[in-house]
């Protein structure tokens, strides 16, 4: 059954989801960048999402959403992939923050500041 015709399940998005590249561009234009990559504990996790009321900001760029607190029992892209899960279908515009790192929200996947796509949505 295609993607399209069936509710996601968080599981499946987490277990489907390839590494996520993350960037910052500084004011000089150099870019710094990160891969965050599933950990085996991560799988621990997969049947159950953080809450909404563990996270903090109003998805904006100036207020990302992220967690209150680290979430050290999961990985980034564990991190990554839930916050992008809960907000996925709230517009444009929307943004997440996991480790310092900020990453623009689409239906599909998270855009980098440095324009590069990684996309979440399962291939059908």
């Amino acid at each position: 059954m295609p993607w399209f015709s069936r509710k996601l399940t968080f599981k499946e998005v987490l277990i489907a989801a390839p590494p996520i590249y993350a960037s910052a561009v500084d004011e000089h234009e150099n870019i710094e960048s990160v891969v965050f990559k599933p950990r085996p504990q991560d799988r621990e996790f997969m049947d159950r999402q953080y809450s909404h009321e563990f996270i903090s900001g109003v998805g904006t760029k100036e207020s990302p959403y992220q967690y209150i607190s680290a979430a050290t029992a999961v990985s980034p892209h564990y991190g990554v992939v839930d916050l992008w899960f809960k907000f996925r279908n709230e517009g444009d515009d929307v943004y997440i923050e996991v480790n310092d790192w900020i990453l623009q929200v689409s239906p599909e996947g998270v855009t980098a500041e440095d324009g590069t796509f990684t996309k979440l949505l399962p291939e059908s």
